[in-house]
């Protein structure tokens, strides 16, 4: 889970995160694989096609595009910094990917998109990993 970001999600009685009530350790992490188009294992946990064990998606009706402030501040600034060049769309697609699976799976929308933006400042040069943790 991203530092910082508070409420989301909760611990089930195993106190593992747990995402839509299901337990990090009820789902299916372990051992798997798929293959690519070219034949190559592929290992990042965005890839489930063909995998079971997650729960069913669940709609809000009348969602709001953010359920908090700081969600709003994540795509603001995630649309400046695609804008002004800094990286591109596939830089932060990728950055989101190669989150640690646990983290992932325990992650809401827009803290994979806090995680990418952070991740890629980083390794822009556009600041330390000590100023984005706050020191």
């Amino acid at each position: 889970m991203l530092a910082g970001i508070n409420g989301v999600g909760h611990n089930d009685a195993a106190g593992l995160k747990s995402v839509s009530g299901v337990g990090l350790a009820r789902l299916p992490l372990d051992g798997w694989t798929c293959q690519g188009e070219r034949g190559g294992a592929m290992s990042r946990i965005n890839d489930v096609g063909g995998m079971d064990g997650f729960p069913r998606i669940q709609q809000e009706l009348d969602e709001p595009p953010f359920h908090a402030d700081w969600e709003a501040h994540v795509f603001a600034l995630n649309r400046a910094l695609l804008g002004h060049g800094v990286y591109n769309l596939d830089e932060f697609r990728d950055a989101i990917e190669r989150m640690p699976p646990q983290d992932y799976l325990a992650s809401s929308y827009y803290e994979k998109w806090f995680h990418a933006v952070t991740t890629l400042l980083v390794e822009k040069g556009v600041c330390s990993a000590a100023e984005v943790r706050g020191g």
